[in-house]
């Protein structure tokens, strides 16, 4: 390949990662070719050229029927506007080339905006840069309701010896049929215009493609119309085509502020285009074939995707056919995939204008309308949610006449268009757009658009279907799902063979000169998007409760296992296995012997005596579950001989270490010289050893916590009476946690 070759493939590769072929223009340049259609025949109107831009700069416009030039300065952030007065520049002869052309260069880039003015007949357009205009287009213009008033269509030459073929969806006036193929040859600086011929007639769908790869300007339009048919009033329309290449599939769209009433009108290049609008499929139509539908105070917004490329063109309605303002104006709709960042443009303000009201429409990301400005000031706070696509915004901003600066300051893009009514008239345009050239697309499983930004989940098993396209056309396509294997089909159905991400790519190359640049032999497109297929998995968790256990709607007694299947947001199978534990609750009684006039202050705080016998302390297992102890004291009488040896001890037959009373394992004495207290576990095995007259347990071993259970205990004791005996006493002390 040649260096050259290998220049533009890392322009595509490093650049334009969502799959274009070329370098991205916008509608701002310093070179531009325009032209303007007619209107009402004997109605000539104003025509004037408005230049825009950031930084100041100047330039000039030259005539090319006589040569003549316009000198001009543009200040920065601001516009000027140049009146182009003279009679009949208008090109109102259908099918005859003319020279009625001018051309426009600055020394800094700009944005051009050309306007045709008649009192209560007002249209303007943007223009495109000469290096943005191509060699193929297919017209949009609205049906014609009067014979006097067709719709018509405009092709303007910027190079010698260009031969334009043109497929017409209507009849022209100059005798060529519809559906007639013929070529037309230009020179620099020429244009023609074609006019239908019958009332209901609409060039719509109409194919302009320059041989040779040479680039063309088109206008499309109408001399004047009603929108609808049956209003009155009617106007001129009159907006720039924009080449195939760089059609979209999903666009915001939004209706025009003092004027409820727009047509939205989009047609679509290649067959088999499915539309949505806010998420439901409208229809299905063909190329060169259309789909209307209506925006208005009730219905503000249409979120529209597309599955193939279209164009969209939005059309204000005639003044009776909805009050208070304006008459048709034809915009076209930049789609999302061309926004720009950056943009001034300008509100005309003619002597005799009925115009009053003026707007701009902004679309922009949901998470970046804080970083939206106009005129230097923010205006995020203007922007509300589209009710068909949470993820993009709107504003209605209220403007005035003049120049204004639209600027997204994050990374994100806009979107817009610039419009104004008034009592009888109305002019609309986009303030500009991006000019990337939408040529390929990838889909997965029927998910248009997709690029490196998005993720497809799937569940490992599933099929994927992957499919990719390009507008221009393409020679070899190549497929790389991720995970070591290739294809070179069109529609493909892969299954991955284990879970993991993996980031498919597919690359279409054609092959043969190309409109980019006619010394190239070849040139490659890639684009490409994640998949993440995630695996079944098994799951486990606990459910544990006292004495019994609610559990899908079936009580338990007893300990159980479930197993069932569950379905995760991806909707892959999983199992989960929940182990279900029933903790049994405690209940034991303590019987004690005192002697008559003696008294025991028990675990729960209380004093028992002869009086009172008897008692219930509640407490709680580790588990969480009650456990109820029962006290029983009996009472006896003493003996009625003097007693020397009136000892006594008393031991415990439970405690509960983690609870906030009875925590602590403690012999009770009276009368008594020593007290050394043992306990072992089950096993023989010394845990603790304490002295019982001044000392306790705490349930422990070697600072880690004793399970419950039954204890052994062992105590030595010394009576004050007989020093000199030693006594013992074995029981069993229950831990309880």
């Amino acid at each position: 390949m040649k260096a050259r070759n290998i220049y533009i493939l890392l322009i595509v590769m490093l650049l334009l990662r969502g799959g274009v072929w070329c370098q991205t223009l916008t509608t701002m340049g310093t070179d531009f070719w325009f032209a303007y259609t007619g209107g009402v025949p004997s109605q000539w109107g104003t025509l004037s050229v408005t230049v825009t831009g950031p930084r100041a700069c100047s330039g000039s416009i030259v005539r090319q029927t006589d040569g003549r030039r316009w000198d001009f300065e543009v200040p920065a952030n601001g516009s000027t506007t140049i009146d182009l007065t003279q009679n009949q520049m208008e090109v109102t002869s259908s099918a005859s080339a003319v020279r009625k052309t001018f051309h426009l260069t600055t020394t800094d880039t700009v944005s051009v905006y050309t306007s045709n003015f008649y009192p209560a007949s007002f249209d303007a357009s943007f223009v495109l840069p000469t290096p943005v205009i191509r060699d193929e287009y297919m017209v949009q213009t609205w049906v014609s309701d009067n014979n006097s008033w067709p719709s018509q269509f405009l092709v303007l030459a910027v190079e010698d010896s260009t031969y334009v073929d043109i497929e017409p969806t209507a009849s022209c006036v100059n005798g060529v049929y519809q559906g007639e193929r013929f070529t037309k040859r230009l020179d620099r600086g020429e244009c023609i215009v074609y006019k239908s011929r019958n009332e209901g007639d609409d060039f719509s769908g109409t194919t302009i493609k320059a041989r040779a790869c040479k680039p063309i300007a088109v206008i499309g339009g109408n001399v004047n119309v009603r929108i609808p048919s049956t209003a009155y009033y009617g106007d001129r329309l009159y907006e720039q085509s924009v080449p195939t290449a760089y059609w979209g599939k999903e666009f915001v769209l939004t209706r025009s502020g003092y004027h409820d009433g727009d047509r939205v009108k989009c047609t679509s290049l290649q067959d088999g285009c499915e539309l949505s609008i806010d998420g439901e499929v409208v229809d299905t139509i063909d190329a060169g074939e259309s789909y209307i539908f209506t925006l208005n105070v009730s219905r503000p917004t249409a979120s529209l995707k597309c599955s193939k490329p279209v164009s969209v063109y939005s059309y204000m309605v005639s003044k009776n056919a909805n009050i208070p303002h304006g008459d048709p104006s034809m915009v076209f709709e930049a789609p999302i995939e061309q926004q720009l960042n950056d943009v001034v443009f300008v509100n005309y303000d003619h002597t005799g204008q009925l115009t009053s009201y003026f707007f701009v429409n902004v679309c922009t990301r949901t998470d970046n309308v804080q970083n939206m400005y106009m005129d230097g000031e923010p205006i995020g706070d203007l922007f509300q949610v589209v009710e068909g696509n949470a993820d993009y915004s709107y504003a209605i901003v209220s403007s005035t006449a003049g120049s204004h600066r639209l600027q997204s300051l994050g990374a994100t893009g806009f979107v817009g268009r610039s419009y104004g009514v008034g009592l009888n008239e109305s002019f609309g345009y986009s303030v500009g757009f991006a000019a990337r050239i939408q040529t390929i697309w990838m889909s997965v499983n029927d998910r248009m658009n997709m690029t490196d930004n998005d993720t497809t989940h799937i569940c490992l098993g599933d099929s994927v279907l992957f499919r990719a396209g390009s507008n221009t056309g393409y020679d070899s396509i190549g497929w790389d799902f991720g995970d070591g294997y290739r294809s070179s089909e069109n529609d493909v159905v892969h299954y991955y063979d284990s879970a993991g991400l993996y980031y498919a790519e597919v690359t279409l190359k054609r092959l043969g000169t190309d409109c980019f640049d006619a010394e190239d032999t070849s040139l490659v497109a890639t684009v490409g998007t994640y998949v993440m297929v995630h695996a079944p998995f098994l799951a486990s968790r606990d459910s544990a409760s006292c004495d019994s256990l609610m559990f899908k709607d079936m009580m338990y007694y007893s300990d159980a296992v479930d197993t069932s299947l569950y379905v995760s947001a991806y909707g892959c199978d999983s199992t989960i296995v929940t182990t279900l534990t029933v903790n049994r609750s405690v209940e034991t009684m303590l019987n004690i012997d005192v002697y008559e006039g003696d008294s025991l202050v028990w675990t729960d705080g209380n004093t028992y005596n002869d009086s009172v016998t008897s008692g219930t302390a509640m407490l709680q297992t580790s588990k969480g579950c009650d456990s109820i102890v029962h006290l029983n004291l009996n009472i006896l009488q003493r003996p009625e001989q003097p007693v020397i040896d009136s000892f006594a001890l008393w031991v415990p037959n439970a405690f509960t270490p983690d609870e906030n009373s009875n925590n602590r394992f403690r012999v009770f004495a009276y009368d008594l010289l020593s007290v050394r207290v043992y306990v072992f576990n089950r096993w023989g095995l010394k845990v603790a050893e304490f002295d019982g007259l001044t000392q306790d347990w705490d349930g422990s071993f070697n600072g880690k916590p004793c399970p419950s259970g039954a204890y052994m205990y062992l105590v030595d004791y010394v009576k004050k009476a007989s020093p000199n005996d030693k006594h013992h006493k074995k029981g069993t002390i229950l831990l309880i946690r």
